[in-house]
């Protein structure tokens, strides 16, 4: 039978969202505000009388304001993330500066609160480090017409707002009659930044096309580092060494869109970046990494390595630019329906009844399928060339040692930067069965991996209400293959609830303990009279906060137990049920592995389908798979796949109701 319902949507890919909230919580990992002196008057060009400072959302700003004239707190408006804050002069210097922070707390709300000064020097959150002077400062706006930087000395009106989001905060500029040796513009700006980044992204639009628009880092006496390459999509200019006002280590990073940039020149104060003429729409990144932020960088190697790995995340994002973005349903005689992306093969939704027939989706991810071509913790995703992790990113095969790209910490893990949860599969309707093929090549040497691999994943939906995953690969040349499905489940459809109250049972007496890298030791473990013993059914929740160094690691469950499984053949690996709904989930493997893991690191900056977002140990993940860091375990089953062979493996998720 063929498919029953296939949807297409055509959405063009982004390319990185940072971005909006008016009320912010205290666990809030993002931040922007803006805020002015109340209770006193203007005399000239000072605000005197200040009787405290009051945040707003919107401000026109006064004719009056100028550099140093003590009405905005801090001078401009401000936007963190648990990482770094940035602030931006909102006068003639539009520059800006970046507070060091060393704490993961969100702390503008009491910068500047006792005065204009503190900041400048050491506090208990940090301080604002860098030396701006005449300069852009980093990542700032002008024009450079080939003789000076023009700043903003004459504009006619300047109005800012202020979003506060889950999830992304914003700065919002407005200037209006920018004047610049002869050229009269509009001009409008966002700058916005995510929880857990550094980087901020820049947003431009004129009203008119002129030259010399540009962005810049100030100039100090420290290394310059440039990968401007026309044959790429993204390049970036980046500054390391002593450059803050403490001083120690300070590296600044500007990441820009090749073909949109005129030439990279030095200016007296800046390294620039001059924009063409066209198009009248910029977009730029920039970032900040101070030495004394919590696991802060402290070398100009490490500096590097980590700013490369984000330039090979644009190019991969912009890679995937063109491409179409398609939807397809699944659904079978009794109403049980799922839908799957072409983008990473990614289950975006099941829908199953609960004991009372009340359809209802038990999978986390995003109701709007653009989401997804942003950053996510692999919701729904097939993930591969090799699920979990491989300690430091290398492993031996045949003599010869290969380096993988190191996306978790020093590991790799599930397959690299450009994994397949990351890639657009080819899709079609199966014959014979109530389903689809997705197939996907993956290039000799692609994120360090050998040889050629072809690879196809079929998802079945069958009439018992039974999704079957299977997989099948094919090689040039000896690699090495680990395949899962990534899904996260919350059997009881409700987003908003953890599934600690789910019952769990697990076809396994051993499991794999780890080191503090979440590397497998290389022995087994009993799981017998410990928090990993799942052989009858129990709550996930139950002993999830026991004291236990295995979940301390894991920050829970986040491990993988050996099923067992002794003739390879598919066998009922774990039955989960949630006694409110009545809603069970059975799941059947021919692997050696399931990873059991509990979303612990879920944190609330992720858009929910049900509303809200998604907290920690909202959903649970049954990975079916070979052993983590099977490659450099001689003793784990082996996961060597060789020119000739066929890789072939099959998961199956039964629903039912009880």
């Amino acid at each position: 039978m063929s498919m029953n319902t296939v949807k297409y949507i055509l959405i063009p890919t982004l390319i990185v969202t940072l971005f909006s909230c008016q009320d912010v919580k205290k666990e809030a990992s993002n931040y922007a505000e803006i805020s002015t002196a109340a209770g006193g008057k203007w005399v000239e060009n000072e605000y005197i009388g200040n009787q405290g400072f009051k945040n707003l959302d919107y401000l026109k700003v006064p004719q009056q304001h100028t550099d140093h004239s003590y009405f905005i707190r801090y001078e401009g408006p401000g936007w963190e993330s648990d990482k770094v804050g940035y602030r931006l002069y909102l006068d003639w210097r539009n520059a800006i500066d970046v507070f060091g922070k060393k704490t993961d707390q969100i702390v503008l709300e009491g910068v500047g609160q006792d005065g204009f000064d503190s900041y400048h020097e050491m506090q208990d959150w940090g301080m604002d480090i860098l030396k701006v002077g005449n300069s852009l400062g980093l990542g700032s706006f002008g024009r450079y017409d080939g003789d000076q930087l023009h700043h903003f000395k004459k504009v006619d009106s300047t109005l800012v707002s202020i979003t506060n989001e889950t999830g992304f905060s914003a700065v919002d500029i407005d200037y209006f009659g920018w004047t610049t040796n002869g050229v009269v513009t509009d001009l409008s700006a966002r700058l916005s930044i995510k929880p857990g980044s550094r980087i901020t992204r820049v947003d431009l639009d004129r009203s008119q096309t002129f030259e010399g628009l540009c962005t810049g880092i100030v100039k100090h006496n420290v290394d310059f580092i440039s990968t401007h390459d026309d044959q790429k999509d993204w390049s970036y200019i980046a500054t390391y060494g002593k450059q803050s006002l403490v001083p120690d280590r300070l590296g600044m990073v500007l990441f820009y869109k090749t073909e949109q940039v005129e030439v990279i020149k030095e200016g007296l104060n800046n390294h620039l970046v001059v924009f063409k003429k066209e198009p009248k729409n910029i977009s730029y990144y920039f970032a900040a990494y101070w030495e004394q932020e919590p696991g802060g960088i402290t070398s100009k190697e490490d500096f590097v390595k980590h700013i490369d790995k984000q330039l090979d995340k644009l190019q991969i994002s912009m890679a995937r630019k063109s491409m179409k973005l398609d939807v397809h349903k699944i659904q079978n005689k009794k109403g049980l329906s799922i839908e799957v992306l072409n983008l990473g093969g990614i289950i975006k939704s099941i829908k199953t009844p609960d004991r009372n027939g009340v359809l209802g989706d038990v999978v986390l991810g995003f109701e709007d399928p653009k989401d997804y071509l942003e950053e996510h913790p692999y919701f729904g995703a097939i993930v591969g060339r090799f699920a979990n992790r491989i300690a430091h990113g290398t492993f031996t095969l045949e003599g010869k040692e290969y380096s993988l790209a190191q996306n978790n910490g020093t590991n790799q893990l599930h397959g690299g930067l450009l994994g397949f949860d990351k890639v657009f599969w080819e899709v079609k309707p199966l014959e014979n069965e109530n389903g689809i093929q997705l197939s996907h090549t993956s290039k000799d040497g692609e994120e360090g991996y050998p040889g050629n691999l072809s690879v196809t994943v079929d998802y079945v939906l069958t009439d018992d209400n039974t999704l079957k995953v299977k997989y099948q690969a094919q090689t040039d040349k000896t690699t090495v293959i680990n395949l899962t499905q990534h899904s996260y489940f919350n059997l009881s459809g409700d987003f908003s609830k953890q599934i600690l109250d789910h019952e769990l049972l697990l076809n396994a007496d051993q499991y794999l303990p780890l080191d503090n890298t979440q590397i497998p030791k290389g022995n087994y473990q009993s799981v017998v009279d410990t928090p990993f013993d799942f052989s009858t059914l129990k709550t996930i929740g139950r002993d999830i906060e026991a004291k236990n160094e295995q979940l301390k690691i894991g920050n829970g469950y986040d491990h993988c137990w050996v099923i067992n499984n002794l003739n390879n053949e598919i066998v009922k690996a774990a039955e989960v049920y949630h006694p409110e709904s009545g809603r069970t989930m059975d799941v059947y493997t021919d692997q050696p592995g399931m990873q059991l893991y509990t979303a612990n690191f879920l944190d609330n900056t992720l858009p929910s389908k049900t509303g809200g977002t998604y907290g920690p140990r909202t959903g649970f993940c049954v990975e079916t798979q070979y052993f983590p860091n099977a490659p450099n375990e001689p003793s784990f089953p082996t996961t060597i796949l060789k020119p000739g062979e066929t890789f072939t493996s099959e998961t199956w998720f039964q629903f039912s109701v009880k």
